[in-house]
């Protein structure tokens, strides 16, 4: 009898325990299916807020996440567009760092993220969102073009490269990716593979706008590396256009100088420099002119007038130096010809740092060192640029 008793108590006990706990448990749901609709019911006032107070909408979403304990990936994303709306990219790159599951943000959300932080140079938020934002799907293409052009507002590297060739596949008729190769390649003076990505871009049919630029470059390119032939039939192209830009009708008188053609040379510039007198390029083509028809009063006037818009200008120096030799005016001609001497000297550093530079872009005091140099040879937005991307990073 007693056993029973104590079995029937036994039994009893158990059961309020199961009640209990299933009591907690219906509770803990409770609160936790409440403080996920609290949390989605603050992200969607902040998300009202935002474009007309972002403040407001920093602190609904700082609830939100802590409503959600802490995984809310949609409103962390959202709190760093609105700190940065606030100016505080330091504490946006954080928070962006501690959203553990960066594939549960939109692409074009985490796009957006970085336009906005590209806008305000915070470099390392922006490659942190677009690598996010890199993923197979409609906007993967459109991501790769940012990731392309954010990279050539830094020391190109490897990557920008790679991310051509993804493009390429991933838009396989989108000329963009081929021209931006073409001018990564053109910048590592690697002309063939240059030569070859530019050919692939007039392939895919760009429109009017981008064909002029790349035949441009294109053309640049070949009367650089001396096929004058290929040369000629791309400007010809360009000179088709009625509308052909000085930069165009200058490219033409250089090419005609090297074809032979010294009087349509000659009076291509004269043209240029009547819609322009002040144009630096035709003065400096027409000092060269008069230079190689031994005019070296007239050559020396020119040139003159270059440096003194361009004093950078290695070239216009080193013909300067040359015309004032004929002149017999040795000492002015031994100041122009040391400044070339020097600026030649620092364009051949600069090359050989910011291919280092591309493989260690977080060497501070390389980068430091490049941008020095860029002031020296009179690159100062370039300059600014690199000093504004390391205070980022």
């Amino acid at each position: 009898m007693k056993a029973s008793n104590r079995a029937g108590r036994s039994r009893a006990k158990t059961g309020r325990t199961w009640i209990c706990l299933i009591a907690l448990l219906l509770v803990g749901g409770g609160l936790f299916a409440w403080n996920l609709g609290r949390s989605k019911r603050l992200f969607d006032e902040a998300q009202e807020v935002f474009a007309t107070h972002p403040e407001r909408a920093e602190q609904l979403l700082a609830r939100s996440i802590d409503a959600a304990a802490g995984d809310y990936p949609a409103a962390q994303l959202l709190r760093c567009r609105a700190l940065g709306a606030a100016g505080r990219w330091d504490e946006a790159t954080g928070l962006f760092s501690l959203i553990e599951d960066k594939s549960a943000c939109e692409p074009r959300e985490l796009a957006r993220l970085a336009r906005e932080a590209q806008r305000a140079n915070a470099g390392v938020l922006t490659e942190m969102a677009l690598v996010a934002a890199n993923r197979p799907g409609a906007e993967q293409a459109a991501v790769l073009r940012q990731l392309i052009s954010f990279e050539f507002e830094r020391a190109p590297s490897d990557e920008a490269l790679a991310y051509c060739r993804e493009l390429a596949r991933v838009a396989p008729n989108d000329p963009f990716p081929w021209q931006a190769e073409g001018r990564l390649q053109q910048q590592r003076k690697e002309a063939i593979a240059a030569v070859h990505a530019y050919r692939e871009a007039l392939r895919r049919k760009p429109n009017e706008r981008q064909e002029l630029e790349i035949r441009m470059e294109l053309a640049g390119l070949l009367i650089d590396s001396g096929e004058l032939t290929s040369a000629r039939e791309e400007m010809n192209r360009l000179l088709a256009n009625p509308s052909a830009a000085e930069a165009v009708r200058m490219k033409d008188a250089y090419l005609l100088r090297l074809e032979g053609y010294w009087q349509a040379a000659l009076a291509k510039v004269q043209s240029v420099l009547a819609d322009a007198p002040g144009s630096a390029g035709a003065l400096m083509l027409r000092g060269i002119l008069s230079f190689d028809r031994g005019q070296f009063a007239q050559a020396a006037e020119d040139l003159e007038r270059v440096v003194a818009a361009q004093p950078f200008n290695k070239e216009a120096h080193y013909k300067l130096g040359q015309a004032y030799l004929k002149l017999d005016r040795p000492k002015e001609a031994r100041a122009h010809l040391q400044t070339s001497n020097r600026l030649t000297e620092l364009n051949l550093e600069i090359m050989a740092l910011e291919a280092r530079v591309r493989e260690n872009r977080a060497d501070r005091a390389l980068v430091s060192k490049l941008a020095g140099l860029y002031e020296e040879v009179g690159r100062g937005e370039d300059a600014g640029r690199l000093r504004s991307l390391q205070a980022q990073n």
